[in-house]
Order: structure tokens, then C-alpha cells, then sequence
């Protein structure tokens, strides 16, 4: 219960991929917009880019410096500004590998 405002924004745009492991790691990002926007404000959302489709989560959190934005991707990195203990610092990891194997690109 932590009282954040998620918004799904619709759209008629699909995705072809692999639904069950795509969707694995569209959770795991919401996952981590939830965890670290306490009273806050997540919205996912899917877009054409350049002529491929892309979702996005966005969030009002803390945010993460730019310089540090890859390492988030690593195993068991969990960043400098993490204000719980819950996780173990593998889901975004997980979500890259998962990408990868999908021929999708994560940023």
C-alpha cells in the first residue's frame, strides 16, 4: 500500500516477441518504478520509434545518474540510492539477459 498512481496509456501498437518471457520483463521494470516511487507516479506505455515499437515505463522517483545508468543492468547492483531492502539487485539483470534473447534492445 503505498498509495502510487499507475497509468496505463492505450494504444493499438503489438509487440511480436515472446509473450510470457516479454512479460517477465515488463514486470520486473514496473517492479522497480514501484519500489522506488513510494507515493508516486508510474505510467507504462508502448510508442513507435524510428519504425520499431517500444515500451516504456516511466516514473517520478529518484532517478539514477546518467553515468551509473548501465550498471543497474549488472548482477546483484542495486545502486547507491536504494532505500529499501527488499531485492536482491538481479531483476534488471535478468530483464537484459531475457532481451537478449529475445533480439530485444533494453535502455
Amino acid at each position: 500500500q503505498q498509495g502510487i498512481e499507475f497509468t496505463m496509456i492505450p494504444s493499438s501498437l503489438m509487440v511480436k516477441s515472446d509473450p510470457k518471457l516479454l512479460r517477465r520483463v515488463v514486470q520486473n521494470f514496473l517492479t522497480n518504478a514501484f519500489r522506488y516511487s513510494p507515493n508516486g507516479k508510474v505510467a507504462l506505455g508502448v510508442r513507435r520509434v524510428q519504425g520499431r515499437v517500444r515500451i516504456d515505463v516511466w516514473d517520478n522517483g529518484m532517478g539514477i545518474e546518467e553515468e551509473k545508468q548501465q550498471e543497474i543492468f549488472e548482477e546483484f547492483n542495486r545502486g547507491t540510492q536504494v532505500r529499501s531492502d527488499q531485492g536482491l539487485g538481479l531483476g534488471l539483470a535478468i530483464s537484459k539477459g531475457i532481451a537478449q534473447v529475445l533480439g530485444h534492445e533494453i535502455s
